[in-house]
């Protein structure tokens, strides 16, 4: 549920939206009417701020350049010989509107990790998604 209202309001920030399209937004979701209430009240009194506080942000956005990946398998001792530590590394090449550089960023992950970190990607497509 957080994730949704995270997504409702940077959509709210981003277009400045009136109270009445933002509830017309959250009815769309499955909060209750008092839920709904309290939350086009609280935007109707900090919305304005907020959104200033937003305009006056220095905002430089990292851009994904590039991905890379490799797979790195760490075979176990004499006494494990069985035993097998697969590692995936992945490579990101972003950049920046005020760079033309590119950084490269490597990020190690287990099966486990890696498993955890392609679910949370899903998630994030599943809430694109359902913006468009």
């Amino acid at each position: 549920m957080y994730n949704t209202l995270d997504i409702f309001f940077f959509q709210a920030i981003y277009h400045n939206l009136k109270q009445t399209v933002l509830q017309q937004q959250l009815q769309h979701s499955n909060l209750s009417h008092d839920k709904i209430e309290v939350f086009v009240t609280t935007w109707a009194v900090a919305g304005p701020e907020i959104v200033e506080k937003f305009r006056q942000r220095i905002l430089s956005p990292h851009k994904l350049e590039t991905v890379g990946w490799q797979l790195n398998l760490q075979m176990g001792q004499s006494m494990q010989a069985k035993q097998k530590s697969p590692q995936a590394v992945l490579e990101l090449g972003v950049s920046s509107e005020d760079s033309k550089n590119v950084e490269k960023i490597f990020v190690e992950f287990n099966h486990k990790e890696l498993f955890e970190f392609y679910n949370k990607l899903e998630t994030i497509q599943m809430q694109l998604d359902s913006l468009t």
